[in-house]
């Protein structure tokens, strides 16, 4: 596919974007697969990740096959998913997906990522506190392993007797095992409070399969605390007290965070739990950003908008709790708040 590459670096677009400064480009009537050639040639000559935002999913798995013809390392952040209502459990297949996908941008990865403009528009916590208490470990460090276990609970691993997925922890004698994807986990042997040895272990097996001298422990879940549970509760009573008076089923709520079952609720309770908010482009500081199709993103835009305001007349027509997290939506106007944006 180099030759393909090669020649679309000729043209006059392509031209044009390389020596682009800070002045957005607007670029209308491509083809979907010269779309992908030519984000694949531009990221084989910089070195910046890139962020492609497009209309609608359907677009962005046609855009990431296109692109997987060209060029390796193409991710794609899917939207949050809302709890609309009170569930005991969530699926973690796609919070640990997402999560995967938000630290390797945050890691400045030099990776393409596409993602839809509703992923956009959705808020997230803020990225100095999702990684405000990620873990570095290297051979021959001094630990506290109860300083450990409180940082990996922070990150949102949960503890369990054995480590046999991801997003999980154990602590066995004078071993520490944390599972950090769906295969593969770290192992951490202490000598007393010394690191003696750190090695990647295989979660089906047990078995350890490759010796590491420093590892860093990013974020299981976008859903952490970023203040303590006692704060997020106490909020909640300020926020929803009448009179003195709080609703039955906000206390049950508020009884469950207090037993740790907080991350079905973090939707309902968005504002409480994380004053700081932030939305996907803060994660994409010094990103190369294209929009695919502005035109069509500006209406997608408003049809996210009006559908938001439905679902939530809906959910108070039938006296259903409405998830604070489907409230905040970004608000831009693409033209005018986005800078440095190069458009397709």
């Amino acid at each position: 596919m180099n030759y393909i590459l090669r020649d679309i670096k000729a043209t006059s677009i392509y031209q044009k974007i390389i020596e682009s400064k800070e002045d957005p480009i607007e670029i209308s009537g491509l083809a979907r697969v010269f779309k992908s050639v030519l984000i694949s040639a531009i990221k084989t000559d910089g070195n910046k990740p890139i962020l492609l935002i497009t209309y609608n999913e359907i677009q962005a798995k046609n855009l990431i096959k296109d692109l997987s013809y060209f060029i390796e390392d193409v991710s794609y952040l899917s939207k949050r998913e809302i709890a609309l209502y009170n569930v005991d459990a969530e699926s973690s297949e796609i919070e640990f997906e997402r999560i995967n996908i938000i630290n390797n941008m945050s890691n400045k990865k030099s990776l393409i990522y596409v993602t839809t403009i509703e992923a956009i528009m959705q808020k997230i916590i803020a990225k100095k506190s999702l990684y405000e208490n990620i873990i570095e470990i290297k051979n021959e460090d001094t630990i506290d392993i109860a300083e450990i276990k409180q940082k990996l609970i922070s990150l949102g691993y949960i503890r369990k007797d054995l480590t046999e997925s991801r997003g999980e922890f154990s602590v066995r004698g004078n071993i520490i095992d944390i599972g950090i994807d769906k295969k593969e986990g770290y192992r951490i042997e202490l000598w007393g409070d010394e690191v003696d040895s750190i090695r990647k272990f295989r979660l089906d097996s047990q078995r350890s399969i490759e010796m590491q001298e420093k590892i860093k422990i990013l974020p299981s879940t976008e859903k952490i605390l970023a203040c303590s549970v006692d704060k997020v509760c106490r909020k909640i009573e300020e926020k929803y007290s009448q009179n003195g008076i709080i609703d039955e089923d906000i206390l049950k709520d508020i009884e469950e965070i207090k037993n740790g079952n907080y991350r079905t609720k973090i939707d309902k309770y968005f504002n409480e739990f994380y004053e700081e908010q932030e939305c996907i482009l803060d994660y994409a500081k010094n990103f190369q950003i294209f929009f695919d199709e502005p035109e069509k993103i500006e209406q997608r835009i408003d049809s996210i908008r009006n559908d938001t305001k439905n679902l939530i007349k809906e959910l108070i027509e039938k006296e259903r709790a409405v998830p604070e997290i489907l409230k905040n939506l970004c608000e831009f106007e693409l033209k005018a708040d986005l800078k440095n944006v190069i458009n397709l």
